[in-house]
């Protein structure tokens, strides 16, 4: 046992060495690099990702209109109303549902604009509008359609001492029910590999390190408004090295510093928000000269 968790953290090393290495050959180049390499891998990534999932789906479509009545049984009935008002699960459960939206599609935190903000163009409104539809994409497509995956696909999967039918009733946690979801989706193999298991870590790998590169661009930007340019080599050698350090942290420990990262931020940012509000509005009515004053 001791040898298999040496092995283990050795493997989480050596991939925490490998992501750093390709992400700083990527972030090296600024922004014009970092937006070569998104602009090739996000469009092909999401559009194979949603056309497996559909394939999955359709694959098993006698199945879906039990899948949303799970869903809507789940939302409404009165256990589950019962059991959320006399204890938390309302509260635990919106503040899942916000915290993991905000790993999705960073709605409030104030990060994507960093990035909008360099694009060429003389239509604020437009670029917002578009903005917006990476929202729209993330978390009303993809997250969607992974949802109905985990609850329509139907397998063998482990739970306790036998199998079950959905992997949403399987111990399995995390990737690792999607992962099975698609496996059985897709049992074809190859390179002795499930189909599904292989697109599906495929897609995760890019989805991470393209999440990863554009990151390293928030932060940069930051890092330079405060200290200047001359801190923007040094924190693209920080950032490389905290993904190192990072690959072998326990998951927990991950997602809590995320969440308290991803509040801190949407805070001052919803505030701020409020503040434009007016010339938010006043762009959308085709105002292109609202906030020239605040320049």
């Amino acid at each position: 046992a001791d040898s298999i968790t040496a092995l283990s953290g050795v493997e989480e090393w050596m991939a925490g060495i490998i992501v750093a290495v390709l992400v700083f050959v990527v972030i090296i180049g600024g922004i014009k690099s970092i937006g070569n390499v998104a602009e090739k891998i996000v469009p092909i990534m999401a559009i194979a990702y949603i056309v497996m999932a559909m394939i999955a789906i359709i694959i098993n479509y006698r199945d879906i209109p039990n899948t949303f009545a799970l869903i809507f049984d789940g939302a409404l009935n009165g256990t589950a109303a019962t059991g959320g008002f006399v204890g938390a699960g309302i509260m635990l459960a919106i503040r899942a549902g916000v915290a993991r939206g905000l790993f999705s599609n960073e709605a409030g935190q104030g990060s994507t604009p960093m990035a909008h903000a360099v694009a060429r163009t003389d239509d604020p409104a437009r670029q917002g509008r578009f903005a917006m539809m990476g929202t729209f994409i993330d978390t009303i497509i993809i997250c969607t359609m992974t949802g109905l995956v985990l609850l329509t696909v139907q397998g063998s999967f482990p739970a306790g001492a036998g199998t079950v039918d959905h992997v949403w009733n399987s111990d399995l946690r995390g990737f690792e029910m999607t992962l099975a979801a698609y496996a059985a989706a897709f049992p074809q193999t190859i390179f002795g590999q499930s189909l599904g298991a292989l697109v599906a870590s495929v897609a995760l790998i890019l989805f991470v390190f393209t999440t990863l590169i554009t990151w390293s661009y928030y932060g940069e930007r930051a890092a330079t408004h405060l200290f200047g340019s001359k801190v923007a080599i040094p924190w693209r050698l920080l950032w490389v090295t905290m993904i190192v350090v990072g690959s072998f942290q326990q998951i927990e420990f991950i997602w809590r510093m995320g969440d308290i990262a991803n509040a801190a931020m949407a805070l001052p940012n919803l505030i701020a928000l409020l503040a434009l509000s007016g010339i938010v509005f006043a762009l959308a009515r085709g105002d292109k000269t609202a906030g020239r004053d605040h320049d």
